[in-house]
């Protein structure tokens, strides 16, 4: 009986640190308006209002802040930098009319992720070195805290 007990407090208490830190994780957000359709993980999203919020640790959530099914979960890697960062800032990389999200940087609320590069991105990469063109053209977009 008390072995039951402590396997169900356990639980209880696995739960209740999991909720916690979720709702710690999922606490900070960005708000950027992005004018330009762009590419993250394998979702396409059109240009808008945009948040981005750290779902879980690795993977964030872009979501559009117009109703609708304008969202997509990505994988990122923190990135920790010596430099303050000043500004919340999202970071995209263009290929000709293509735009991917490259980083996401968030002044001193979380750390700076590096986006996972999706296999589109992968492949217009490919298709710039194949044609000994210059590296992709970072294009930033200014965010804010939310």
């Amino acid at each position: 009986m008390k072995m039951q007990a402590l396997k169900g407090f356990a639980v209880a208490a696995f739960i209740v640190m999991l909720g916690a830190s979720s709702a710690k994780a999922s606490s900070t957000m960005l708000r950027a308006d992005i004018p330009f359709d762009f590419t993250v993980g394998s979702a396409t999203l059109p240009a808008g209002t945009y948040t981005v919020t750290e779902a879980t640790p690795g993977v964030l959530l872009i979501r559009n802040g117009n109703p609708g099914p304008d969202a997509a979960f990505v994988l990122a890697n923190p990135v920790e930098t010596t430099k303050a960062q000043d500004s919340a800032r999202l970071i995209f990389h263009r290929y000709g009319n293509s735009y991917f999200l490259s980083e996401v940087w968030a002044a001193d609320a979380f750390p700076g992720y590096s986006v996972v590069k999706s296999p589109e991105e992968i492949s217009a990469s490919k298709e710039l070195t194949s044609a000994n063109r210059p590296d992709p053209l970072p294009v930033v977009v200014i965010a804010s805290l939310q």
